[in-house]
């Protein structure tokens, strides 16, 4: 996976067809208004209207793609667009260094 985007958000997408990335305890990053936050998901479940793995940190649950693990920062860069967000792996990670 290149792009965080690349995870199974489209509708029609179903739990069979998918796993999570992460789990509950998991320390996750997610670009939020210029910083990157260090989170810990309590619950990671299906959301079916937006076909995709949410993971709630905090009250709401937000799209997997916006995270990413916390001991992986270094191969990727983040992308924020409001709640809109994602990371690009980075091309040094690409090449295996």
């Amino acid at each position: 996976m290149r792009d965080t985007r690349e995870t199974a958000y489209v509708k029609g997408a179903t739990k069979k067809e998918t796993r999570p990335r992460f789990n509950v305890g998991d320390h996750v990053l997610i670009p939020a208004f210029g910083e990157i936050k260090e989170q810990v998901p309590h619950s990671v479940f299906w959301d079916e209207e937006f076909g995709g793995w949410l993971l709630a940190c905090a009250v709401i649950g937000v799209h997997e793609q916006n995270y990413i693990l916390a001991s992986e920062r270094d191969f990727w860069e983040p992308h924020e667009e409001g709640l809109w967000s994602w990371w690009i792996l980075r091309e040094s990670a690409e090449e295996g260094g």
